[in-house]
């Protein structure tokens, strides 16, 4: 019987505990925002010194408590799209790629505090990011040859530390996080990738430690529909296309990079020389 009860004992004691709420965090995660929230609070100016256009932002994420265990967060769904933040696992605060604005300050919405008061307020977390150029004048940024994967690492960052995070910004705009750099989808040309150390909750901003630029080989042109599977053919370093007599005709011209039709997609195409030829 006591050989039962301590087995009993002992598998009990093996059992995962069930997640208890962390408490408050404003102490520990968000110091320099008031732990009493009130309509002033709401741009919060935040200074980053960077030669980068991107910077990683520290936003509450949906575990956020700020003073009290009952209150909430609510993430701004614009912000907040799948793939595109880096998060821990309690998910009580989030990083966030912030690309700089052509001109005066960033402004970025976290999302809404939702706090446990009288009358329940709620807030618009808002930080006001305003930029300053670096004094370090050397490039943190590298170009490299790269048609459907990345580095995993960059020597600008610090190699025996474990592995970066690393962001993208795809062609709609959206950052993207990149989970396997040994293959990324639907890369272009001039692609940027953003290289962080993977950050911890301390901190109010991330400066990247490295940019990669990717670029490609020439690509193949192709001439659709006259040469929608094979090679376009030149004529005397020309490409040859039998016009309509009439009516207006469209020629679709694909840039192929080893079968990846998307790489140079939306690129110009200047024609330096063009000839008309009758017969």
């Amino acid at each position: 019987m006591l050989l039962k009860l301590y087995c009993l004992g002992a598998a009990l004691a093996l059992m995962a505990l069930p997640t208890q709420p962390l408490g408050p965090q404003q102490e520990t995660l968000f110091p320099y925002i008031s732990r009493d929230i009130t309509n002033t609070t709401f741009p919060f100016d935040l200074n980053v010194t960077t030669n980068s256009d991107v910077v990683l932002v520290k936003c509450p994420n949906f575990g956020y408590r700020h003073k009290k265990n009952d209150d909430s967060f609510t993430p701004n769904s614009e912000v907040f799209m799948s793939g595109s933040t880096y998060s821990p696992s309690d998910n009580s605060f989030a990083w966030v790629p912030l690309l700089k604005s052509k001109t005066g300050p960033t402004k970025l919405k976290c999302g809404k505090i939702n706090l446990e008061d009288v009358g329940n307020p709620r807030y618009d977390w808002i930080f006001n990011v305003i930029w300053q150029n670096g004094t370090d004048n050397e490039s943190i940024m590298v170009r490299e040859n790269r048609i459907n994967s990345i580095p995993q690492n960059l020597q600008k960052c610090n190699l025996l530390l474990e592995e970066p995070i690393i962001f993208s910004r795809m062609k709609d705009g959206i950052f993207s996080l990149i989970p396997n750099p040994n293959f990324v989808e639907h890369l272009y040309v001039n692609q940027m990738f953003y290289y962080f150390e993977k950050p911890q909750g301390n901190g109010k901003t991330k400066n990247p430690c490295g940019i990669l630029k990717i670029y490609g080989n020439k690509p193949t042109i192709k001439l659709q529909p006259y040469e929608s599977t094979s090679e376009a053919t030149p004529f005397n370093g020309l490409y040859k296309i039998n016009l309509l007599e009439t009516g207006q005709q469209t020629i679709k011209v694909v840039l192929d990079t080893k079968n990846n039709l998307e790489y140079y997609q939306d690129e110009k195409v200047i024609i330096a020389k063009m000839r008309y030829v009758h017969g």
